[in-house]
């Protein structure tokens, strides 16, 4: 079955080319994808099969894109604060004090406040290990 453009009356002509796309720092090559070509304006049309795979793929990276995010969410704040790092260690404020005067804990005054970077505390819990 041909095809005839719509703009300038001419036959399309069958190819089949690859479209490249990606996530994060992957690259993915779909190939053997049958397109129409318009030889007069350039125009294309996308093969009905080829078109519902692209949009399945596409939906596919787009919601491990918000999986990637949300999980980057979860993961919380890089900066904690003296009750949140006294819950996930599971002991009382002055025992956070004393280990921070001990040197067993790096925390960072701030007014007078103190604040502990989440960098610092997975330090801590792997020596812990």
């Amino acid at each position: 079955m041909s095809k005839v453009c719509k703009k300038c009356s001419q036959q399309f002509e069958v190819k089949t080319t690859s479209i490249q796309s990606g996530l994060g720092t992957l690259t993915v090559i779909i190939e053997g994808i049958t397109i129409y070509v318009c030889p007069k304006c350039g125009d294309t049309i996308l093969q009905s099969t080829d078109a519902l795979v692209l949009q399945k793929f596409k939906e596919t990276l787009d919601y491990e894109r918000s999986e990637v995010t949300l999980k980057e969410k979860e993961e919380g704040p890089e900066i904690l604060t003296l009750p949140e790092v006294a819950k996930m260690l599971r002991v009382s404020h002055q025992t956070i004090y004393n280990m921070i005067r001990d040197g067993r804990l790096k925390g960072y005054k701030v007014g007078r406040e103190w604040r502990f970077l989440k960098k610092d505390m997975d330090d801590y819990l792997l020596r812990l290990q």
